[in-house]
């Protein structure tokens, strides 16, 4: 992993609870209303949240990262395709309480998240990113990921077409034959970790 900035004794990231989920929607909607980062037109539920994080959590990690002690972000991995052959490939997202952007929330919880999916054993980790957007691009690229390929005006929001881009981690060369990957809480056993905190 390249040389990444450590978060602050401010910012502690740890596994992402029911209790949180009602600002987890909060931080997401903040996106879903005011910028073209997500693609979602209208605001969704702590209900959505709630099926999101049963469902998914026991295969990809689900972290919040906490500044001064309040949810200041949220970083979580998903399925990149439903197909079968894209299993070894995840899609990871982060984001940052728009109060809190600028400060090392983003980086914090992707320093967390992508040693736990190295571990399970993910083969590629890829990041949907709507552009312009130079602060994910510049996360992402701070991080190892390498631009994969745009798709412009796909989406349209707020009266205009907008683009994605796909930006893309190789965690393993070619030659890797893999094997399922791991449940989170076998990953955080490989790497030593009884659970995040």
């Amino acid at each position: 992993m390249p040389d990444v900035p450590v978060a602050t004794s401010r910012i502690e990231v740890r596994a992402a609870r029911e209790d949180d989920l009602a600002v987890v929607r909060d931080i997401v909607n903040w996106a879903i209303e005011h910028t073209h980062y997500n693609f979602n037109t209208e605001p969704q539920s702590v209900a959505h949240w709630q099926a999101e994080w049963v469902g998914n959590r026991e295969r990809h990690p689900w972290l919040v990262a906490l500044y001064d002690g309040e949810v200041a972000g949220v970083g979580y991995a998903g399925r990149y395709q439903v197909r079968p052959a894209y299993a070894w490939t995840a899609e990871v997202t982060v984001y940052v309480a728009q109060r809190h952007h600028r400060r090392g929330v983003g980086t914090a919880l992707y320093a967390a998240l992508l040693p736990i999916l190295d571990a399970q054993g993910f083969h590629a980790l890829v990041g949907v990113i709507a552009l312009p957007n130079s602060a994910s691009v510049a996360l992402h690229e701070r991080f190892g990921f390498v631009a994969a390929g745009a798709t412009p005006q796909v989406g349209w929001k707020f009266g205009r077409w907008w683009g994605v881009g796909n930006w893309q981690k190789l965690l393993r060369d070619d030659t890797h034959e893999p094997s399922a990957p791991l449940p989170v809480d076998a990953a955080l056993r490989r790497l030593g970790k009884d659970a995040i905190a």
